[in-house]
């Protein structure tokens, strides 16, 4: 564990951030980005730039410069889209983990609400199943928002298929990125090795972005951050 440990620490550090203290298992957790002088463990944006609130662009100017983004682990959309639509209906952003859609299936996150869209990869995202040889639906991970906001939205491919990335084009340049991550369970096989795989990716991410973009990570870290400090 103490390599694991290591490796979030990485990506922590190339973020500049205090240590993470959240537990993101089963649950939704709901994030306002609005301007605060105020420093919090929690906080996701380097503290060297101006509030956030400040600089994002004018659609989000005009609903009082607050952005309302929230974190589900939804294990099985087509079992609970009842609750993603009211999410995205509720928030501007919903990062979602374990969908559980293969890549031809992705289009049903689409018909969840016909005011939304969305940037998705399955879980065979780099080597696409055949329809009728699908098993049942495991892991996946997408990054929702309203429709209005189509304007400002760039979708990135960084990461494989446990990591989705999505940009917010901001004034000036400041641009927000989107990071949804799901990391395996303890009890998937393989895990340690995809676990770590996982976090040097997104350190990657963190590393290419860290100059140009604030950054939100939203996701299931399957670990308790809290464990061994």
């Amino acid at each position: 564990m103490d390599q694991v440990e290591n490796q979030l620490q990485k990506v922590a550090q190339s973020l500049n951030i205090p240590d993470a203290i959240q537990d993101t298992h089963d649950h939704h957790e709901s994030l306002s980005c609005q301007p605060a002088n105020s420093k919090s463990p929690t906080a996701f944006f380097r503290p060297t730039k101006t509030p956030l609130g400040d600089q994002v662009a004018q659609t989000i100017e005009a609903s009082n410069s607050t952005l309302q983004i929230v974190s589900f682990n939804c294990k099985s959309i087509k079992s609970c889209s009842a609750t993603v639509r009211d999410l995205i209906r509720q928030n501007d952003f919903v990062l979602i983990q374990e969908h559980w859609l293969f890549e031809g299936q992705l289009n049903l996150i689409g018909e969840i609400d016909a005011n939304m869209n969305y940037a998705a990869k399955g879980v065979d995202n780099y080597d696409p199943l055949p329809p009728i040889y699908l098993p049942g639906g495991y892991g996946g991970v997408s990054i929702m928002w309203k429709m209005k906001l189509d304007s400002m939205i760039r979708t990135f491919n960084d990461g494989r298929e446990r990591i989705q990335c999505v940009e917010v084009l901001g004034k000036d340049n400041n641009n927000l990125l989107f990071i949804s991550i799901y990391l395996p369970s303890t009890g998937s096989r393989d895990h340690y090795e995809e676990f770590i795989d996982t976090i040097d990716q997104l350190n990657e991410i963190v590393l290419k972005y860290q100059d140009t973009h604030y950054m939100i990570i939203g996701g299931d870290l399957n670990e308790d951050l809290r464990e061994h400090q």
